[in-house]
């Protein structure tokens, strides 16, 4: 039974310094008929406290309280099957949301009911909680999906997300894995049509960036298992079998230093194009709409491969010439092409 329209929920573990601003930031909304669910996940600082007190001082907190220390995943499970509302506003406890955020998510959503998770812009600040800059997210589906598939960074930021609360408890909720929860959830949406993710094109929380979040501390833990749900994603959709070094390769942000066989870049950057005619194969998408992404693949495919032979001793990349029976004679000339532009700007 739906009491309030909004569950807020919020996993904290050890997290006293930021967490008055947090809460507050969440009791100072303009949009007020909500339940606010924390779950002090077995914190040993003065967490419990905190929590405590402002459960005293506001009856919208519901407190749950750990004993010992079960993961984010499985806290956010707990808060959701715990949820009363219509919708769930994610919220972390070192973040602040602005006062306007649910007012305006929750007015998006009502008027928008083909979208199920709604996201927004960010302000990242710094431990003081000076801004430092502003980060957006798409809003395009194309541009979305193929986040899904080969995208570096995040689909939308999770602790900004505000979630239809039946379609989450419909999808199974949080995986148990150790990061990338998010991106686990997101992943299960990618074939609905249309694609049921959006993006606010506003910031309405500042995003605490500091040395001892989640995302600083592991960042090789977090994009090792973002690739292999991106990696579970594409061969699901297209019924393909790739291996993880296919998407670690597109991923990868130092190309120039990698160890791949020449054989295997030949192979990957196959799979690449593979995936994209897929993707407008299953969308039914033409070559224009698709057109930053071939360019984003042709960009990858430029770090692996070579227009000058020579270069070939000190580095592992592809002589063009050696690609061009697999991705075709069309193909190696885009790419060919778009190396040139790109040696260009550089010398520019």
């Amino acid at each position: 039974m739906i009491t309030n329209i909004l569950s807020v929920i919020m996993s904290v573990f050890n997290g006293q310094e930021y967490l008055i601003k947090a809460i507050e930031s969440v009791l100072c909304q303009t949009f007020r008929d909500f339940e606010f669910i924390i779950i002090d996940d077995g914190s040993t600082d003065n967490t419990r406290n905190i929590v405590k007190y402002y459960q005293k001082m506001d009856n919208r907190i519901k407190a749950i309280y750990n004993d010992n220390n079960k993961g984010l995943a499985l806290c956010l499970n707990e808060g959701i099957q715990n949820a009363e509302g219509k919708y769930i506003a994610r919220m972390d406890a070192d973040d602040i949301s602005l006062p306007e955020r649910f007012a305006t998510q929750i007015a998006y959503l009502e008027k928008n009911p083909q979208i199920w998770i709604l996201g927004c812009n960010i302000f990242y600040i710094d431990d003081e909680g000076n801004r430092i800059k502003e980060i957006s997210f798409p809003s395009d589906s194309i541009k979305l999906r193929w986040n899904m598939l080969f995208g570096t960074t995040g689909l939308l930021c999770h602790p900004c997300a505000m979630m239809l609360t039946e379609k989450i408890k419909a999808s199974g909720c949080y995986t148990d894995i150790k990061s990338s929860q998010d991106m686990d959830l997101w992943s299960r949406f990618f074939l609905i049509e249309p694609l049921p993710i959006d993006n606010l094109q506003i910031p309405l929380v500042n995003y605490r960036w500091h040395e001892n979040s989640f995302s600083m501390k592991h960042s090789a833990l977090q994009h090792q298992v973002s690739s292999q749900i991106r990696l579970n994603t594409i061969n699901l959709a297209f019924k393909r079998d790739y291996d993880l070094k296919m998407v670690e390769a597109y991923r990868n942000l130092t190309p120039q230093n990698n160890e791949y066989s020449k054989k295997e870049l030949i192979n990957y950057m196959t799979n690449w194009l593979e995936v994209l005619d897929d993707f407008k194969s299953m969308f039914k998408l033409s070559n224009s709409a698709v057109k930053d992404c071939y360019e984003q693949i042709l960009y990858k495919m430029r770090n692996y491969t070579s227009l000058n032979p020579l270069a070939l001793f000190n580095c592992h990349r592809v002589w063009l010439p050696e690609l061009m029976p697999k991705i075709g004679f069309k193909r190696s000339v885009d790419l060919f092409v778009y190396k040139l532009k790109r040696l260009k700007q550089v010398n520019c």
